[in-house]
């Protein structure tokens, strides 16, 4: 399957294949813990948590910004948060940031 993947070199061969379609259309279960889904929401939100202090440029600015609202989409688009909280808890995750 990965050498399969590995395959699809061109959007035009992505939109044509079975198996690709399935990744992009399914949504896929992430077991997180309570703090764990915080950091990441504080980090898709404000481009803060879960990196320690001067340990590099991060996702800062408004290239930053336009990286964490990428990340945001296919969150958004793709994953399914399993934990004991409801996303509605947590700004019912994840407005888009622009």
């Amino acid at each position: 399957m990965l050498h399969h993947i590995s395959t699809l070199l061109l959007p035009f061969h992505v939109q044509n294949d079975e198996l690709a379609q399935r990744f992009r259309n399914e949504k896929y279960a992430v077991r997180m813990s309570r703090s764990g889904f915080s950091l990441l929401v504080g980090w898709l939100t404000e481009g803060v948590g879960g990196e320690a202090f001067g340990a590099g440029g991060g996702f800062s600015g408004e290239k930053g910004k336009r990286g964490r609202a990428s990340v945001m989409r296919v969150v958004n688009n793709h994953l399914r948060f399993d934990g004991n909280y409801t996303l509605s808890s947590s700004m019912s995750l994840l407005m888009p940031l622009l």
